[in-house]
């Protein structure tokens, strides 16, 4: 995987909280897509969700942003995680229990539907809720809808055994955004880069 910004760890607090958590979500559903290119390093806890026999649940992913792979783990901002509670639907075909002649069929999880009920940016030692409200007052790259977008996709990657009959979401990185980054990356290029190397030595 190549990452458009892989030192993004160094520069995420001059971001607002609510294109913070844009961010790591379009990014780490990328990876999850195992797309050729992502915009920052993130993974999920890898702790999926694994429906058996339930029609109803819910369930957490968090998704953390991953230091330089040469870090001393000794930058001062270097913890972002994005935790998405949701929730979701489901059924199961007909099951059919066989006999000797027969094998048994049926069975199946299907995925229905899956609801975004909470998006929470942890960044160092604050916790934000992104909501409607806060991004209207910060931002006028993205609405809610559009980050809920982003949020069911990657809700979606972690439930396991089911196959999934939701609609297909279409959604894309705001190019203001991606316009505020480069502009962040050229004003801030030579504080950055001190902040890579030193990290890279440990100092």
């Amino acid at each position: 995987m190549k990452y458009v910004y892989p030192h993004a760890i160094h520069w995420l607090h001059l971001l607002e909280p609510s294109e913070i958590a844009y961010l790591i979500l379009f990014s780490y559903c990328n990876v999850n897509h195992k797309e050729k290119v992502s915009l920052i390093p993130a993974k999920s806890t890898n702790r999926s969700y694994t429906i058996d026999d339930e029609e109803h649940g819910s369930s957490t992913i968090e998704i953390f942003v991953i230091p330089d792979e040469n870090s001393g783990r000794n930058i001062e901002h270097d913890t972002y995680e994005v935790t998405v509670e949701y929730s979701f639907s489901a059924h199961h075909s007909p099951y059919i229990s066989g006999d000797y002649m027969n094998p048994p069929e049926g069975g199946e999880a299907f995925l229905d539907d899956v609801t975004v009920d909470s998006i929470i940016l942890y960044a160092v030692d604050n916790d934000v809720e992104i909501n409607s409200e806060l991004i209207k007052s910060q931002t006028s790259f993205f609405t809610y809808k559009d980050l809920n977008y982003v949020a069911e996709d990657a809700a979606k990657s972690d439930i396991e055994g089911a196959e999934d009959m939701t609609d297909s979401i279409v959604y894309k990185f705001p190019k203001e955004l991606d316009a505020k980054i480069k502009g962040i990356l050229k004003d801030n290029h030579i504080m950055i880069r001190n902040l890579v190397i030193g990290n890279e030595y440990g100092i």
